[in-house]
This record gives C-alpha cells, sequence and structure tokens, in this order.
C-alpha cells in the first residue's frame, strides 16, 4: 500500500515505543549507550489534579503478524500517583518490528533499506481510573503559538538515517532523522497546515500533558434509524451493520461504538456516549469558538455474517445518508463533541473553498455538507430531502451526478479533504493499516 504525505507527519508521534524489540540489543543484551535507555519518568502538568481520575497508565503497541493482521498488544504499563508515572520500555520481539524503507515515497532517503523500526502512536498512552474504563491519553510535547511539537520514541535495529522531503499539495514534511540502534527520541515540530519538521534534534520545553477524554457524565445516546433506498436487494449480501469510529486512521483503528443486526432493508442502532476524542482542528478549519473542542465521527458499515467479530474480510461496504439536487450533493454525517462549540468563517484547501455554519452542542450532532465541485458548505442547519443508500447504490449516483468528476463523494474522502492537522498526515512509518 503506497504511502502518503498523510502518512508522513505523523512520525514522532508514533515512533515511540515499538522501539524495545530484541534485536535491538548489543550482543551483551544491553541498549547501546548511544540511544535512549526506554525508560520514562513523566512529571504531568497540573498532574495533581488528575489524582483522582487517573489510577494507571498502560502502553499499547500495534503491530502486523504473519497474515497481515493487526495486533494490539499492552507492553508496558505503571500506576499513577501524585502526578507523575514511571516506566520502562521493555524489549519487544523482532516480529514486532517493521521495514522502515516499505513504500516510501519520493523525495526520502534511507541510508539502509534493511532497517527496521518499532512504532508507539501518540494517542497510545491511555489513562484508566480504578474501575479500569479508560479515561483519557498523555502526550509529550509542547505547544508554541502556531505550533505543536510532538516526542515519540523510536527504536531501530541498526544505525540509520532518514533524510529529505515530501511535497504533497502544498503540504511539505522534511526529516532529518539520525537513529542510532536501540531507542531514539524524535521530535515532529508542525504548524498543522503547511509544514512539519521531523528531526532527532532536540526541541526545548516539551512537557507531558494530560488529556481527559472521560472527566464528564455520560450524554443521552441517540437513536439512529435507516429505511435504505432499494434496502430490500440487500438483504442476502448485509448481515449486520456497525457504527465505527475512528476509520479515517485505516481498518486496523476502527472501534464499535454500535451494532445491530440488517433485516428488512434497514437497520436502527443507538450511539453511545464516545470518550476516545481528537482535536477539532484536526478536521476543521475557520474559526473555531474553542479550540480545545474535542471530537468523534461515525461510520456505518455493513458486513456479510450476522455474528461473531468484525473481521475486514467480512465487510462488503458502507451506508450513506444524503442527496443529489442539481449541480449540488449533500451528505449528512453524524459527529459527537465534548463541549459545546461554533465554527463559522471560510477555509481554502488547495482550491477548494470551505463554508462554515456550524453550532455544535455536547453530544451527538448532524453535520450537513454541501458540495459543487468548487466549494463545501458545512452547516447544522437542517437539511430535508436526505436518504439511506447502500454504497452500492450511493456510488452509482456519485458518478452519475454533475460534480462527479471533481468529488469522490464518500464519507472517508470528504473527511480527508477537511483534515487539518499534521497529526493527521500519514507517515512512511504507517501504524497498523490493511
Amino acid at each position: 500500500m503506497k504511502k502518503t504525505l498523510k502518512q508522513l507527519a505523523l512520525l514522532p508521534l508514533f515512533f515511540g515505543l515499538l522501539a524495545m524489540v530484541a534485536c535491538g540489543k548489543d550482543d551483551d543484551g544491553k541498549f547501546p549507550t548511544s540511544a535512549f535507555d526506554g525508560k520514562i519518568t513523566a512529571v504531568v502538568e497540573n498532574g495533581n489534579a488528575y489524582n483522582s481520575v487517573v489510577s494507571k497508565v498502560v502502553v499499547m503497541l500495534h503491530w502486523h503478524n504473519e497474515n497481515g493482521h493487526c495486533i494490539d498488544e499492552e507492553i508496558a504499563n505503571s500506576n499513577y500517583s501524585n502526578g507523575n508515572f514511571t516506566l520502562t520500555l521493555p524489549i519487544l520481539d523482532p516480529k514486532t518490528l517493521e521495514v522502515l524503507a516499505e513504500d516510501a515515497p519520493q523525495g526520502i532517503k534511507i541510508s539502509d533499506e534493511k532497517a527496521k523500526i518499532g512504532t508507539v502512536y501518540r494517542e497510545d498512552f491511555h489513562a484508566y481510573n480504578n474501575s479500569g474504563n479508560k479515561v483519557g491519553e498523555f502526550f509529550y510535547g509542547k505547544y508554541d503559538g502556531d505550533f505543536i511539537t510532538s516526542v515519540s520514541f523510536m527504536y531501530a535495529d541498526r544505525d540509520v538515517t532518514i533524510t529529505g522531503s515530501v511535497n504533497d499539495d502544498g503540504f511539505v514534511a522534511t526529516y532529518n532523522v539520525s537513529l542510532k540502534k536501540g531507542w531514539n527520541k524524535v521530535y515532529m515540530t508542525t504548524d498543522n497546515r503547511t509544514k512539519a519538521e521531523i528531526s532527532t534534534k532536540e526541541v526545548s520545553g516539551v512537557k507531558w500533558y494530560f488529556q481527559c477524554e472521560r472527566c464528564e457524565p455520560d450524554v443521552e445516546p441517540v437513536v439512529v434509524t435507516a429505511i435504505v433506498e432499494n434496502g430490500n436487494d440487500y438483504n442476502s449480501t448485509i448481515g449486520r451493520v456497525r457504527a465505527a469510529a475512528g476509520f479515517y486512521w485505516g481498518w486496523s483503528t476502527h472501534s464499535t461504538l454500535a451494532q445491530t443486526t440488517y433485516s428488512n432493508g434497514g437497520f436502527a442502532l443507538i450511539l453511545p456516549t464516545v470518550y476516545n476524542l481528537i482535536n477539532i482542528e484536526e478536521f476543521f478549519g475557520g474559526n473555531i469558538s474553542n479550540r480545545n473542542a474535542r471530537i468523534e465521527f461515525v461510520m456505518f458499515e455493513g458486513f456479510s455474517s450476522t455474528s461473531g467479530g468484525f473481521d475486514y474480510y467480512d465487510w462488503v461496504g458502507d451506508f450513506f445518508y444524503g442527496k443529489f439536487d442539481g449541480d449540488f450533493i449533500t451528505q449528512a454525517v453524524y459527529m459527537f463533541v465534548d463541549r459545546d462549540v461554533t465554527i463559522t468563517g471560510t477555509n481554502d484547501e488547495g482550491g477548494y473553498l470551505d463554508i462554515y455554519d456550524v453550532v455544535l452542542k455536547r453530544g451527538w450532532n448532524r453535520l450537513y455538507w454541501t458540495y459543487n465541485g468548487t466549494q463545501t458548505e458545512i452547516t447544522t442547519n437542517p437539511i430535508s430531502g436526505l436518504k439511506w443508500y447502500w454504497e452500492e447504490d450511493w456510488n452509482a449516483l456519485v458518478h452519475s451526478s454533475k460534480v462527479s468528476k471533481h468529488a469522490k463523494f464518500a464519507l472517508k474522502n470528504m473527511l480527508k479533504k477537511n483534515t487539518k492537522s499534521a497529526l493527521k498526515q500519514n507517515t512512511i512509518f504507517s501504524r497498523c493499516k490493511k
């Protein structure tokens, strides 16, 4: 799978905790002195304020097995007390390492194409309460005006350098990374819109922060009832429906919010409170009234089986809620937000103009994207006449519409176009993907 620049800017967010791999040891079993030793002592900003909320810190690792499936594995944990935590990253099995040069884009030079690395992602420092519920995540970095610096801990199985730059539609990621065998600290500084600089040169002033996801009471759940156009034609194709979050990262990061059976040409399910959220600036431009707001979108997926897990090979397509009106395509999406926030104004992304008139309330909201090929109007004001479509029928309507040459108007692509943060750009060091 070819990686794009949207993978490139994630580098330091996701390098960290995979670096603990057995093949990274010297012959005497110790880490080389030139590398970071894997011990993390985190003194969290305002950390004592979370002593009653957080009791345990868990580090998760994502890696591919021999069948290409993504494995989620706990690799380290620590108690949280007095506003801090300490843990040592263990040495990992060599099978968890990924080939660094695989599918690297043009413009990136890797000194040793056989080098392998281990990577842990920013959102994989999980915080849990005494009841065993995930309540948030820890982030290591700093905020400096329009710039964000994120720190990762990357393991390499040999000395290797990554240099060069990639320009993707005006977003430039520049690499100046020199990894030593063993653990390394990698820094990414980005303005979230046009550039990212990824380097092993130390950036001063970085700190640990806690991002709380479950510090407020649950909101009222929302019932979604879908009568699908030509829905009975798919009764034998679709067995179950899943409301999935996290789909913009790739298949392996989809999480199940709700599920139900598909029957008689439709489905109904209940969307609960969501806690694993992302910053609103990672998806929206314009004037955002509260830039600390955190959000999540939902994708409605269809599966052929009527029971069991949600394997990629059992997935048969997605559902879409929208309409076609002459030169315009409208699609509605369900979005959860952790606080009241408004988005107004405009944003120009590579020649496509986004116009915002959005008023979000804490909990579930329905957003409407209306697109005509050159601009998108995004609003929470209700638009009538929308219908539910199965992917096959939706794509047929898109391709027959007047704006089809401009818009691959599936939800995933629409959200991808609106992604603003370099933290969501892909890297050559990708997390688990299908």
